[in-house]
This record gives structure tokens, C-alpha cells and sequence, in this order.
């Protein structure tokens, strides 16, 4: 009789569990829906004082949305304007988006999850650029974050540590557009943004920021292949534009950060083409007296 009855409780709380997953999953649907339709209506409004109300209604759905039970595993596939990205181990999740502000600038929101042991914690990512007077120094947290759209997510393990490197953008202003690539580490379950691990020649950086043309594309990925981040290499048009990064543009050579013994290791001029292809003439080069690469000229060497 005791094993009947034991038998009979496993099966109740297998049947119960099913259902409120199945509840869950049914919730997350709707909500779902609800969001993309507001999504639409931040994108559509133009008066910037009712999108920004949209948008943080959004924000609060969509908060409320991620605490539902599998929401960390639950596509959004809808969101088209949101950013997507989840590490390899399952540990991190993050969505970020923007909201255009008036003159061509930007602001950033986000949420990041962390999943530990089935555990999953969400996190509000609030975007403070403003507050980082170095931000090639800067270490950052949740409520002091770096904003940017995060298109790339990559996991690296060293020493028993797990590294989550972020590839985005920052569309910046109607001058200049950036590329950010952000290391993150879980510090007591909770994330901590811009780990200085960045190896560039004598010193260490904990972020790097590349700024250049809005006019202008620039490359930053991650190769698999090579097991390698490859960036454009960006050059000031004239030499007299070296420091003003609204002038800088790729110059079809490739630099590359590979992951070696813990760290992101700088390495200029990269052959990430067709070896047997010519390289093309560059534009003009930066003034020698900059040794150092573009996304370093405005910290100064002092920094």
C-alpha cells in the first residue's frame, strides 16, 4: 500500500508540474503578443514624449514577462527590434534595445538573466554612458551600464572562470557611430560589465569602444573559424583629423583580439581576406606620433 501511495504522489507531481509549465508557457504567450504590439507603437509614435511612455510600459511588461517560470529559454522570436543573445552554457541571457532621443542620439534598455542552477535572476540594465569618465577603464554593473545593442555573445573559459565577451553598437549621433566589445564575469551570481582583460601591447583595458563615420561600416565579429575577434582598422581621412572620430573610416585592413591565457590580446593587421588578394592603397595613415590603435587616441597615453 505504501509503495501504491508513492507511486500515486511521484505521478501527482509530475502531472502538476507539466501543467504549470504548460500554464507558464500559455502566459508567456500572451504576453508575448501584448509586447509587440507595443513594440510597434514606440516605433510608430512621434511625439517622443508619448514614445518614451510606450516604451517604458514596454519595459515593464516585458520585466514581468521575464519572471515567469521558462521565460529564460523562451524564444521572443516576435521582438524584432530587440537584441537576442544567450551564452553557450545557458548561464546568460541578455535583450537590449534603443530609444532614438531627439538630435540623432540614443538611448539604451535592457535586461540581463542569470541562470544559475535553475535559478534565474533578472537583472534591469540601465544605461549610464554618461557616467564613465574613462570607459576604456571603467568597470561597470548592472546600474552603471555602457549601453549598447549586443549582436554577438561569446564564452570563454580560463582558470575555472567563465568570461561572457559581447560584441554591439552604439549608434551614437547623426556624427559617429561606435563598436563596443564588453567582457562580462558573475561576481556572487550577479554581473560585473568591463573586466580588465584586454591586452593592448604594455597596458590592460577593460572595454574597448571604436568610433568612427556614421557614413561608414565597420566590421567587428567574432571568426569561429580562427577563434579570433576581427575589427576594421579605422584611420582618420587626413592626419589632421587624428582624435575626431566623426572622420574615421575603415581602411580595409583587419585587426584581431584572440583569447589567449585569459586574455583578449590585441593584435594589429590581421590577414582576415583572401591571402592572394591584393591588399587595396589605404587612406591616409594616422601621424606617427600615435602608436597606439584609433579606439585608444581620445584616453591619451596618461590614461
Amino acid at each position: 500500500m505504501f509503495k501504491v501511495k508513492s507511486i500515486a504522489l511521484i505521478i501527482f507531481s509530475l502531472f502538476w508540474a507539466i501543467s504549470s509549465a504548460s500554464e507558464s508557457i500559455d502566459s508567456l504567450v500572451r504576453l508575448e503578443i501584448e509586447l509587440q504590439d507595443m513594440l510597434a507603437r514606440v516605433v510608430q509614435e512621434t511625439n517622443h514624449t508619448q514614445k518614451s511612455l510606450v516604451n517604458q510600459q514596454f519595459a515593464d511588461l516585458f520585466r514581468t514577462a521575464l519572471h515567469y517560470e521558462g521565460a529564460f529559454d523562451y524564444p521572443f522570436d516576435s521582438l524584432t527590434n530587440v537584441g537576442k543573445q544567450k551564452s553557450e552554457d545557458n548561464t546568460l541571457r541578455v535583450f537590449t534595445w534603443n530609444l532614438p532621443q531627439p538630435r540623432g542620439l540614443q538611448q539604451y534598455f535592457g535586461f540581463m538573466l542569470v541562470n544559475l542552477e535553475g535559478q534565474v535572476q533578472v537583472y534591469d540594465l540601465e544605461d549610464k554612458r554618461a557616467d564613465f569618465d574613462s570607459p576604456h577603464l571603467g568597470v561597470g554593473s548592472p546600474s552603471k551600464w555602457f549601453g549598447a545593442l549586443y549582436y554577438e555573445l561569446i564564452t570563454q573559459q580560463y582558470g575555472g572562470k567563465t568570461y561572457y565577451t559581447l560584441l554591439g553598437v552604439d549608434l551614437n549621433n547623426i556624427f559617429s557611430s561606435k563598436r563596443i566589445i564588453e567582457v562580462v564575469t558573475l561576481e556572487n551570481g550577479a554581473p560585473v560589465f568591463g573586466v580588465p582583460i584586454v591586452r593592448l601591447r604594455d597596458r590592460m583595458i577593460s572595454r574597448v569602444i571604436f568610433e568612427y563615420s556614421s557614413r561608414a561600416t565597420m566590421i567587428l565579429r567574432w571568426d569561429k573559424d580562427n577563434r579570433m575577434i576581427v575589427s576594421s582598422h579605422l584611420t582618420p581621412m587626413q592626419p589632421t583629423y587624428a582624435g575626431n572620430f566623426q572622420y574615421y573610416v575603415p581602411d580595409l585592413s583587419f585587426d584581431g583580439f584572440s583569447f589567449t591565457d585569459g586574455f583578449w590580446v590585441y593584435t594589429p593587421d590581421i590577414d582576415a581576406r583572401n591571402p592572394r588578394r591584393e591588399r587595396a592603397s589605404l587612406p591616409v595613415q594616422p601621424p606617427s606620433e600615435n602608436f597606439d590603435p584609433g579606439f585608444l587616441y581620445r584616453s591619451g597615453r596618461g590614461n
